[in-house]
C-alpha cells in the first residue's frame, strides 16, 4: 500500500438525495469507468436524513484501497463505495476484505464492477455470502456477489441534471473576479 492514506472529505458539488442507493450510484457513476486503479469514498448522511458521496480518492493501486474518512459535524458515515477495475474472476465479487470492512463498520458497501459496468451492494446481515478458500489462507473467507442496483432512467436524469447544475455553478464561479 502507498505510504499516504488519502482523506475522503465532503464534496461541495455532491448531489444530496433521500436514497442511499441513489447516492452510491451517483458517486460511482462520476468515476472514470476505464481507470486501471481503484477509487473509493464514503457516503454521508446529513442531519436532514439525505445522502451524498465524498470526494473520491485513490492510491493508484489496482486491487486495493485505503482511506481516512473526514466526517463533518452533524453527519454520519452511511456507506462506502469503490471500484473493482480488474477483469479477472476474483474481482467480480465483494472480496473478503470488502465484506469484513462493511461488517466491521455495520454499513453497506457499494462497488462498481468495471468488468460488466454493474453497481452492486453488500449489506451486512442481509446480502448472502459464501465461503471460499484463498491461496495462503488457513481458513475459508467470506465473499459476496452482492445485489445489483437498478440504474433507472430517472436516476440517470437526476445525475445529468445535478452534473449540469454543478458545471454551471463552477462556470459562474470562474467568471467572478
Amino acid at each position: 500500500m502507498a505510504d499516504e492514506v488519502p482523506i475522503a472529505g465532503q464534496d461541495p458539488d455532491a448531489n444530496w438525495d433521500p436514497s442511499l442507493d441513489t447516492s452510491a450510484i451517483y458517486a460511482l457513476r462520476r468515476l472514470d469507468p476505464k481507470s486501471a486503479t481503484e477509487s473509493a469514498g464514503v457516503i454521508y448522511q446529513n442531519a436532514d436524513g439525505k445522502y451524498a458521496g465524498s470526494i473520491p480518492v485513490s492510491q493508484n493501486l489496482r486491487d486495493a484501497f485505503a482511506l481516512r474518512a473526514q466526517i463533518p459535524k452533524g453527519f454520519k458515515m452511511a456507506g462506502i463505495y469503490h471500484t473493482h477495475p480488474s477483469d479477472d474472476q476474483d474481482s467480480q465479487y465483494f472480496s473478503p476484505k470488502d465484506v469484513q470492512i462493511a461488517e466491521q463498520l455495520k454499513i453497506p458497501s457499494y462497488v462498481l464492477f468495471q468488468h460488466d459496468g454493474s453497481i452492486r451492494s453488500y449489506t451486512p446481515g442481509k446480502t448472502a455470502t459464501r465461503r471460499v478458500s484463498m491461496p495462503g489462507e488457513l481458513r475459508s473467507l467470506k465473499v459476496a456477489g452482492g445485489g445489483k442496483l437498478n440504474v433507472s432512467d430517472d436516476i440517470i436524469r437526476k445525475i445529468q441534471v445535478a452534473k449540469a447544475y454543478n458545471d454551471q455553478q463552477k462556470a459562474l464561479q470562474d467568471t467572478k473576479p
